[in-house]
């Protein structure tokens, strides 16, 4: 009856086993189901703040939406008045007017006077003025230009600067404009 006894015994710790298995399975399941509790509580929080959120962001696009539209209808004919002049009129500063030929000796002179380039400065001129006695001191010239541009524009960009041009090749004249 020895092995009875110990067929007993085996049973009852592998019985007891399974309740200790079962009883921490227990506990790893209500603690797991207690973590998603709080998680779906957390994401119900979130979703209701979300919602106010996107509430008050439509309300808010909703009324500059209406002010919007009441100003466009109050004061279209005055925007559309203002749009005519600036797309219609043309202006003497409107162009970038490097692409007038004839100023490119001015635009070379301001730019050779910006960067003091003595070379670019002195070919700006032409051959007759170029080739005068009183001109052979161009250090000197670029320096009195640079003077004098600075005196008279202060730190300019060449973007600052527009030019026009009236008149034909023989008695035609250019204008600076600062912009």
């Amino acid at each position: 009856m020895e092995g009875g006894d110990e067929i007993r015994q085996l049973l009852r710790e592998i019985r007891d086993a399974q309740r200790e298995q079962l009883a921490e399975y227990r506990r790893v399941t209500e603690r797991s189901l207690e973590l998603q509790q709080r998680a779906v509580t957390r994401q119900e929080q979130i979703g209701r703040v979300y919602r106010r959120l996107v509430t008050v962001v439509g309300i808010l696009i909703a009324a500059l939406l209406v002010v919007l539209v009441y100003l466009l209808a109050k004061w279209w004919r005055y925007l559309f008045a203002t749009l005519v002049v600036i797309v219609a009129l043309p202006s003497p500063l409107a162009a970038q007017d490097r692409s007038v030929p004839e100023a490119a000796p001015i635009v070379t002179v301001l730019e050779a006077a910006k960067v003091s380039d003595v070379s670019a400065f002195r070919n700006a001129y032409s051959r007759r003025i170029r080739d005068e006695q009183g001109q052979a001191d161009w250090p000197r010239n670029l320096q009195e230009a640079r003077t004098n541009l600075t005196r008279m524009f202060g730190d300019y960009r060449l973007a600052d600067f527009a030019f026009s041009f009236a008149g034909g090749a023989e008695r035609g004249r250019w204008k600076l404009h600062e912009r």
